[in-house]
């Protein structure tokens, strides 16, 4: 059963995460779109677990449980709304490609708005990967939105790890923060873990 963090957390990637009539799809970005459907079909057909933290201005709450696809794309609906093929953001970013990540042996795909007084939502959107782009180890995006009703911030995080069963998403993170008019700052921290028991990531 979902609890009632979660579903206060929910209410806020609703409010942020409003992206109006569906778009024209194109193919001139990293398709984020696939990989986290990719992962939802995995995760679901395996019957993984989750253990996710979530905590709402310092109060903190723990869950496990084993979630359906549908689940699935709500908890990770803010990974699926971050694909930036869509049509009204076609020319708006390029690609600094293939550069030496120096924490890492990894190479990194880093977008970023050609303008950068830009005020698309996401501000950097980054693949770290092991040789090849298949090969993707984490997934970085920045985002930020502002307007009469509200300003937001927030930084999501997906890490995988190759198993006996292929690359496989390992953990993920969602932080951030939201100002409503007349309401004071609401901030927030999630994170989910993949669990499954004789797994070996």
């Amino acid at each position: 059963m979902r609890s009632y963090f979660s579903f206060l957390v929910l209410g806020i990637f609703l409010i942020s995460c409003n992206t109006g009539a569906p778009q024209k799809q194109i193919s001139e970005y990293y398709n984020l779109d696939s990989l986290v459907n990719g992962q939802i079909s995995v995760l679901t057909a395996g019957h993984f677990n989750t253990h996710k933290k979530v905590t709402l201005d310092g109060e903190n709450e723990e869950v496990s449980s084993e979630l359906t696809k549908e689940q699935w794309r709500d908890e990770l609906k803010l990974f699926i709304d971050a694909d930036m093929n869509v049509s009204s953001l076609s020319g708006v970013y390029e690609c600094n490609c293939g550069i030496n990540d120096k924490n890492s042996n990894l190479l990194v795909d880093r977008y970023s708005p050609k303008n950068v007084k830009d005020k698309s939502r996401i501000r950097l959107f980054e693949v770290y990967y092991f040789k090849e782009i298949s090969q993707v180890r984490k997934i970085l995006i920045e985002e930020k939105e502002e307007n009469e009703l509200y300003y937001s911030s927030r930084r999501l995080v997906m890490n995988f790890e190759n198993n006996r069963e292929g690359m496989m998403l390992s953990s993920w993170t969602i932080e951030g923060f939201q100002k409503l008019i007349l309401k004071d700052t609401v901030s927030y921290f999630v994170e989910g873990t993949v669990v499954k028991e004789g797994l070996d990531f």
